[in-house]
Parts: C-alpha cells; structure tokens; sequence
C-alpha cells in the first residue's frame, strides 16, 4: 500500500513541476508582449488554480502576479 502511495506522490510532484515550467513561459511570453487576450488570461488562471490544487507554489505565483496586471484585451484584438 505505502508503495503505490509514494509511487502516486511522486507522479504528482512530476506533474506540478510540467506544469510551473509550462506556466512560467507562458507568463514569460505574455510578459513580453505586453498584454493578455482574454483566453489567454482564462487558460492560465485556469492552470494556475490547478496547479496549486497540486500543491505547488512559490515562483509560479510571483509570476502569475505580474502578468495578471497585464492588459486584457478581446482575443480578436490581439495583432
């Protein structure tokens, strides 16, 4: 029992470490660009919220922080 319980934790820390890298370069980019469309803004919330149902934290939040300060703008306006 124990093993299939550490085998589980294990493949959810190989999860939630998928998904900060993923979120980081997705906030890099937004970051960058200087704005959001709103679905971007939705995904990324999305996964943000999910990625803390994981147990992560830390870096991945100062940098959904700055990027939500970010400009929203409608998806079809994003040229």
């Amino acid at each position: 029992m124990q093993e299939v319980a550490d085998k589980e934790c294990a493949d959810m820390a190989k999860i939630a470490r998928s998904w900060r890298y993923r979120i980081i370069t997705l906030c890099q980019i937004y970051l960058e660009q200087g704005f959001m469309t709103n679905s971007d803004y939705s995904q990324l919330s999305e996964m943000y919220t999910l990625y803390h149902e994981l147990g992560g934290n830390g870096q991945v939040t100062d940098f959904y922080n700055r990027t939500c300060q970010l400009r929203i703008v409608p998806d079809e306006d994003h040229h």
